[in-house]
């Protein structure tokens, strides 16, 4: 408290000199290192050093005490004209910053010093207490380790003889599994035997198995194959028909063998296409892509339709032009020969 009224006193001297500013600094400092011993004092059991420590801590705070009592009873007349502000009396203010500045200089020099030795000489005690307190627990650490390592020790001890008990009693027990082992030995060589025989069994169940399995193939396979008399058996080779629409499909002529068959099957292919209705009508023709010959129908069907002919199936419409080389939807010209059939 006392600290904190000088740090008030000389809070007021900014106006007079800065070096009033130092002093509130190093009475802060002192400040704090009071509050580290108190602090430090708190923290740690008591010891022979913190006794000491606070035996010294409280002359210096003595001390202090008896500088900064001195201190405020000079400064106390000064107070108010050296406050921010002053007392409001510029020429009575200037007088008394005039007369601390000569007359107290000197001992505000010397108050100082004083502060710093006390905060010095707190600070080292401070240094000392925890180097010795370092020490301390150091000395504390140690034994506890000692005497944890004691306690391992017993502990181990007592393990030791939990283990020879152990031991002792693995060795009955390995006695008796002696014991079980040559009955099983026993067991096992009358076990042999039936084990031979269910590995026999076991082979003989994994033929039994795969006869099985290629009976169930081969009968799947009779199941899924067709017979010879089923299948189709073409003996003569197809003729290659493209009708006007430009598809193309095979005549086999063991099926389509006269001109009936064969416009019946030309009604159905062009059933739901363009150029049905002259189709039923008849209005088509028939040229033989090689040789470029008319096929028509009142010659018979077996001389035009040979096997490997190439057939190609022309729609015939009535034109209006003397020419015959045009295209009877939009009137084009072809560059062809007459004679070739032409798709439009």
């Amino acid at each position: 408290i006392l600290i904190k009224d000088v740090v008030r006193a000389l809070d007021s001297a900014r106006g007079s000199s800065s070096e009033y500013q130092e002093v509130m600094r190093e009475l802060w400092a002192l400040d704090r290192a009071l509050l580290e011993v108190a602090n430090l004092a708190q923290s740690f059991e008591t010891t022979v050093e913190l006794n000491a420590l606070s035996r010294a801590t409280r002359r210096a705070a003595e001390q202090c005490k008896t500088c900064m009592e001195g201190f405020l009873g000079k400064i106390k007349r000064y107070e108010i004209a050296l406050r921010e502000g002053g007392s409001g009396n510029m020429v009575r203010d200037v007088k008394d910053k005039v007369g601390w500045a000569l007359c107290h200089q000197e001992h505000l020099k010397r108050f100082r010093a004083e502060i710093n030795g006390h905060s010095s000489a707190i600070n080292m005690l401070l240094i000392t207490a925890s180097v010795s307190l370092t020490k301390l627990k150091g000395q504390k650490l140690q034994e506890r380790m000692e005497s944890t390592n004691r306690a391992d020790q017993e502990a181990a001890e007592k393990q030791r003889g939990l283990l020879g008990k152990i031991k002792d009693s693995l060795d009955e027990h390995l006695k008796v599994i002696q014991t079980q082992g040559i009955t099983a030995t026993r067991l096992a060589e009358r076990m042999k035997f039936f084990i031979a025989l269910g590995s026999e069994l076991k082979t003989f169940m994994i033929r039994i198995w795969a006869s099985n399995a290629r009976s169930y193939k081969i009968l799947l396979d009779l199941q899924t194959r067709v017979p010879r008399e089923f299948e189709p058996c073409w003996i003569q080779e197809a003729v290659r028909f493209t009708d006007a629409l430009g598809r193309v499909a095979p005549i086999y002529l063991e099926l389509v063998n006269s001109w009936e068959v064969l416009e019946s099957v030309l009604t159905a292919r062009f059933k739901n296409v363009p150029g049905r209705r002259k189709v039923e009508v008849g209005e088509y023709a028939l040229q033989d892509r090689v040789s470029l010959r008319d096929i028509k129908k009142s010659q018979p069907f077996e001389a035009n339709f040979l096997p490997g002919r190439k057939i190609d199936m022309s729609i015939v419409f009535s034109t209006r032009y003397p020419t015959g080389n045009s295209c009877p939807g939009c009137n084009m010209e072809s560059e062809l020969d007459k004679t070739a059939v032409t798709l439009w």
